[in-house]
């Protein structure tokens, strides 16, 4: 890296560190105020399990949510699948598909529930950005056995009898740096919370070996 650059690099450091000082600030609470129950994780009476990241970007959590879901189908459970709806023109809780209908519009619902929607059939998906109220919906319109929540690692609403995180295996470790420099939505070490830690994209390539020592570590 050239002298420029890194002069450059520190500027947008130092521009930046205030939003970086809140975020984290936002973060750190949050999760204070669940861990010591100020705020509450509500159960609910069906199993749940959660699919998610600590970054942005792309670490395979929609094929692993199609994954899981077409499994547990084939062993005779009734699942179904919440989403937030990241991107939606619509608000409030949202019906994609009861299983058999196509979706007309994406833009109705997001693009990654849409696609989840056109990979299974049989599976009831409800968007809503308030996790605990799209789940009573599938809960009182399908009865599921089983709700998969996409992206829902940092959504701590709703008690989850498993919370899976996927890391992309690939990524430098430069991305493991909370944003905006980096791409972590929350502290590596908050992986802890996972019951497991699945990474992605080996088929890619080697591996970061400095981010399997983190997540070790974590």
């Amino acid at each position: 890296m050239s002298g420029w650059s890194k002069i450059t690099e520190t500027k947008i450091k130092f521009l930046f560190f205030p939003i970086t000082l809140f975020y984290w600030g936002v973060i750190f609470w949050r999760n204070i105020f669940y861990n010591f129950n100020f705020f509450v994780s509500r159960k609910i009476p069906t199993k749940v399990i959660s699919v998610g990241n600590i970054t942005a970007g792309g670490t395979g959590k929609t094929p692993a949510v199609i994954y899981l879901s077409q499994i547990f189908k084939k062993r005779n459970y009734k699942v179904a699948v919440l989403s937030r709806g990241y991107g939606r023109k619509t608000a409030g809780t949202q019906l994609v598909t009861a299983g058999k209908d196509k979706v007309l519009d994406w833009r109705n619902f997001g693009d990654e529930p849409t696609l989840i929607s056109q990979k299974l059939e049989d599976i009831p998906i409800v968007v809503d950005q308030n996790r605990h109220r799209g789940a009573m919906y599938l809960i009182e319109k399908f009865n599921p056995d089983i709700i998969i929540m996409d992206d829902a690692f940092q959504h701590r609403s709703i008690e989850r009898d498993l919370d899976l995180v996927l890391l992309n295996s690939q990524a430098p470790i430069s991305d493991y740096r909370l944003i905006p420099h980096g791409l972590l939505r929350e502290p590596i070490r908050h992986l802890k919370r996972a019951d497991a830690i699945i990474l992605t994209k080996f088929n890619l390539g080697k591996p970061e070996q400095k981010l399997i020592s983190k997540v070790k570590k974590s």
